[in-house]
């Protein structure tokens, strides 16, 4: 195992991406794209690091096509798609938002926008960064631009079978001292939306699709999971049916993490690269 573990992970990623592009269509089941992408990963040499996201809407992060989903995407819609890939336990992260139909203008404009701050992270992404100029610079540059952006989101480290390493990337403006550092793997994720208002999301807990083991469980189905995906997020719809019953045990005794689709009031956007810290400079991974 070794760092190009981690590049490899993101061009896997960024590929998935680009295949999303040619499957999010008005009509197409969601339980078919997450279905199709997350076999993709897998033909190119990966593993899916979470279920495939695919928010949306006012939808912002963590829906996931239940067992048997019968959701479509709609005629017109804003569709944010979060990939997550891991290659031996390395990770990347992206996402990306694909409009479909006729929503308003402004979303393309968002879209537009967050290209725009990304352009303007790779001069800034670099070794002794705190990660408060990263905030303070996403969103003054949203607020500059007219929209709002969704506050308790944020970017993340990311180190070896741990999507959330410790440090995160805040969205907004924020008293935090802590430095980026060269070798840091680091997720940038800002959601806009299409308000001049910032906003938090809501849960919606008939939603959960997407768990994850806290820690080994002693149950042969369990431990196998453990071993291969250890606290890796996986679907609701990836556990066999028999296996249901156990999963619901397993919360109730606080063995397991859940995570509900994310709403918000407004229509959002979101845009997400995995970067590597370097000495003076940044480099997204796969590209």
């Amino acid at each position: 195992m070794s760092r190009n573990d981690f590049e490899e992970a993101g061009r896997i990623a960024l590929e998935a991406l680009k295949y999303a592009k040619t499957l999010v269509k008005k009509n197409v089941p969601v339980l078919e794209i997450c279905e199709k992408i997350e076999m993709f990963i897998k033909e190119e040499g990966g593993e899916p690091a979470f279920p495939l996201n695919i928010s949306i809407n006012n939808i912002a992060a963590h829906y996931t096509a239940l067992p048997d989903d019968d959701t479509k995407v709609p005629t017109d819609a804003v569709v944010k798609i979060d990939v997550g890939v891991h290659v031996n336990g390395a990770i990347a992260d992206v996402a990306e938002t694909i409009i479909i139909g006729t929503p308003h203008k402004k979303a393309q404009m968002a879209v537009c926008i967050l290209n725009e701050i990304f352009e303007e992270l790779l001069d800034i992404i670099k070794d002794g960064v705190r990660v408060s100029k990263i905030g303070e610079f996403i969103w003054n540059y949203a607020h500059g631009s007219g929209f709002g952006v969704v506050q308790d989101l944020c970017g993340h480290q990311i180190e070896r079978w741990k999507l959330h390493a410790g440090v995160s990337i805040p969205n907004i403006p924020s008293s935090s001292r802590t430095k980026l550092r060269t070798g840091m793997i680091i997720a940038i994720e800002p959601f806009l939306v299409l308000s001049s208002r910032d906003t938090e999301t809501v849960p919606d807990f008939k939603g959960t699709g997407i768990f994850s083991l806290k820690k080994v469980v002693n149950e042969p189905f369990w431990k196998q999971m453990w071993n291969k995906r250890r606290t890796l997020p996986f679907a609701l719809r990836w556990i066999p049916e028999k296996e249901r019953k156990s999963l619901i045990v397993l919360l109730r005794k606080g063995n397991v993490n859940f995570y509900p689709p994310l709403i918000v009031k407004y229509l959002v956007v979101q845009k997400e690269r995995t970067f590597l810290v370097q000495e003076n400079s940044c480099k997204i991974l796969g590209e």
